[in-house]
């Protein structure tokens, strides 16, 4: 089935970040009084609605907004505008620039959702497939957050692809750079410096014109970055080598519904704010009206 030209979505969904604060400080700096089970939990909830619109080749245009209801440690509750939106210019045989632009709240402890905190990015992306087989990408991006630190992150990257091969193969070697102007201890990790260098493998197929399909991906690199400070919430140490994995497997039932099984783990420290390993998984479930 074509995709359409024009797409509207809408979004909800909820969750509630735990932290476990067996550590009887950890727990203070958290919440006043201290919980007696150690255990601080924040909730949230959001609701967006976003269009795709493909009516003006070559340009992509996609707008996305809502609202994320969060709950402090105390039981109060904000309501914080979201949203993102981009631009993509296919500006010829193999190059192509997507602009975007997005705020997102930072809600990977309960600190960070019992503060508030937010960033707001603006990004440039350029994609250039030089050969048939190799792609080239840089990303520079800029970032705002809500208490007034700013950061500058920059990416190169380059993709192998076999033509096809089955499984589908593709191989990257990537490397970035970030800079945050300060140290705030805010709960979010903020290093004056950060830099990576990976190797990813992915692999990925599909079985009954697309009805079953499945993807595993694996990365090893090296990451460096300042410690920073943690007097009033925890952040991750500095950890190196760089590693992680993921798989997915999905299957679409009919032309409408689609589902995922997904599985991630990794100790990236730009993969969550706090810049600790995270494991994530679940379900996802799309259904196209």
């Amino acid at each position: 089935m074509a995709e359409p030209q024009t797409a509207v979505r809408v979004e909800f969904g909820a969750a509630r970040q735990r932290d476990d604060c067996n550590d009887p400080t950890a727990c203070t700096l958290l919440v006043q009084p201290p919980p007696i089970d150690g255990i601080a939990t924040t909730d949230t909830r959001f609701i967006a609605a976003g269009i795709t619109s493909r009516l003006i080749r070559p340009l992509t245009f996609h707008g996305r907004i809502g609202l994320e209801g969060q709950q402090d440690l105390e039981g109060d509750t904000r309501e914080i505008l979201i949203g993102d939106g981009y631009l993509q210019w296919e500006v010829g045989p193999g190059l192509s620039l997507h602009a975007e632009t997005a705020r997102r709240p930072l809600t990977d402890s309960a600190a960070l959702i019992d503060w508030g905190i937010r960033v707001d990015t603006a990004s440039m992306r350029v994609d250039y497939r030089y050969a048939p087989q190799w792609t080239v990408t840089g990303v520079g991006e800029l970032g705002w957050y809500s208490d007034g630190n700013a950061r500058q992150t920059a990416m190169a990257s380059i993709a192998w692809e076999p033509a096809a091969s089955r499984p589908h193969v593709t191989l990257i070697a990537e490397a970035r750079l970030r800079r945050v102007n300060d140290d705030r201890d805010l709960g979010y990790l903020d290093p004056v410096h950060y830099d990576s260098e990976t190797l990813a493998l992915r692999l990925g197929d599909t079985w009954g014109g697309e009805r079953l399909f499945w993807r595993v991906e694996g990365t090893l690199g090296l990451q460096d970055y300042d410690p920073n400070a943690f007097d009033r919430a925890p952040v991750a140490a500095p950890e190196s080598p760089l590693r992680g994995g993921s798989a997915t497997l999905g299957a679409a039932l009919g032309e409408r519904v689609r589902f995922e099984l997904y599985y991630s783990r990794t100790n990236d420290a730009l993969a969550s704010d706090p810049g600790f390993a995270v494991r994530r998984g679940g379900l996802t479930l799309r259904v196209r009206l």
